[in-house]
């Protein structure tokens, strides 16, 4: 328990230091530059080539499992005067990974874990945005799990982030995020990356109830006691937009393929296991 008070004190204490950050930059500024619950532009800072990233999911996967996910944001602030347009995003995402029991028990929960924080996003231009984010990660284990191990270990990851992603390449989108770690337990390297590509063949600029074919590309590394190369494809059917300004919510129809450090966090680094699957199934973005 005293490791997982120290993370949360340090969660408080960061997420504390953001909001100080907001406040001293803008008591120079009128209060008719703030807007506050403003329209939510996150989704046009988000992609489809990460298997992480905040959405809502229901995925089966080969080998009897199954993937969920539940996730959110709110623009909270946004500064409508200030050059970029900055908002501030809070978002939260829970990710749970199940397996399928015997004698007809259905899917069991494994593993949930929690990923949630702060961004301040700017719009640079019509192409070009760019984000600096506070997240924390903490990884939990169910009464299900195979490895009773893994029960009663904490979890808990600080990062900065800063996420780049450029629209400018004909039906194509492409970005990429740095992640030093600022605290980890257990110990990670001092710093992770992530790339991502998304090609929509047959244009993006579509009314946004046709579905879009679309094919999305991910990256990431990082590690405990060593380096991890994950690599993630998918392939779908998008409705909705996540390239117009006005939020609307969206759905995926989704067929993927996940090499790489298992995306359960206490499986990934307590144990050092890798995940290689197939996935088919929906996704949401609210």
């Amino acid at each position: 328990m005293d490791g997982q008070k120290t993370t949360w004190l340090k969660s408080i204490v960061f997420v504390q230091i953001f909001f100080l950050l907001i406040a001293s930059v803008g008591v120079s500024q009128s209060f008719a530059d703030f807007e506050f619950l403003p329209n939510n532009r996150h989704h046009q800072f988000k992609t489809y080539g990460l298997f992480s990233e905040e959405h809502g999911s229901l995925l089966y996967r080969n080998g009897g499992r199954a993937w969920g996910d539940l996730g959110v944001s709110l623009a909270f602030i946004e500064m409508s005067d200030w050059w970029g347009r900055p908002q501030l995003i809070l978002f939260g995402t829970a990710s749970s990974n199940f397996r399928l029991g015997n004698d007809g028990a259905g899917f069991l929960t494994e593993t949930t874990d929690g990923r949630f924080g702060t961004w301040i996003e700017w719009v640079i231009d019509a192409q070009l945005r760019v984000s600096l984010g506070w997240l924390h990660y903490s990884g939990h284990v169910s009464d299900d799990v195979p490895d009773r191990s893994l029960m009663g270990l904490n979890l808990g990851n600080q990062f900065l982030a800063v996420k780049l992603i450029y629209d400018g390449l004909p039906n194509m989108r492409v970005g990429g995020t740095l992640k030093p770690i600022l605290s980890s337990d257990p110990a990670m390297k001092a710093l992770a990356m992530e790339q991502f590509l998304e090609w929509f063949p047959f244009g993006i600029n579509e009314p946004i109830k046709r579905g879009k074919p679309y094919l999305a590309l991910g990256f990431e590394q990082g590690g405990t006691t060593q380096w991890h190369w994950t690599s993630h494809l998918q392939l779908g059917l998008a409705f909705g937009s996540h390239f117009l300004e006005q939020h609307t919510a969206g759905a995926r129809i989704v067929v993927g393929y996940y090499n790489g450090w298992d995306p359960s966090l206490k499986y990934a680094q307590f144990k050092n296991l890798r995940a290689t699957f197939g996935y088919f199934g929906f996704m949401l973005d609210f």
